[in-house]
């Protein structure tokens, strides 16, 4: 029981962080096209979508602790990605 909560909380976080990013990427990028800018309910739809699409998984240790870390090099991933579009956009706009 323990394991699933820490599951959920862990796909939670993930997804939240996820959201964000995508939100900062979608309105740094894509407004500037003219599209419409989005929330986070819209970005964590587009994140799952995502994931769906290019099977963003991975297979966790069997153990909790397999299972915090595989979501902190996840999460881990995500802000990296939004830091380095942060750079290209204030190169890019700034």
């Amino acid at each position: 029981m323990r394991s699933l909560a820490i599951a959920l909380i862990a796909i939670i976080a993930s997804l939240a962080i996820d959201s964000v990013v995508v939100s900062y990427m979608w309105n740094w990028y894509m407004v500037p096209l003219g599209i419409h800018p989005i929330g986070l309910g819209q970005a964590a739809g587009l994140s799952l979508l995502g994931s769906l699409l290019s099977h963003r998984a991975a297979s966790p240790k069997n153990d909790e602790q397999g299972l915090v870390e595989m979501t902190l090099k996840l999460n881990f991933a995500s802000l990296f990605i939004l830091f380095l579009g942060w750079i290209v956009y204030l190169i890019s706009f700034g």
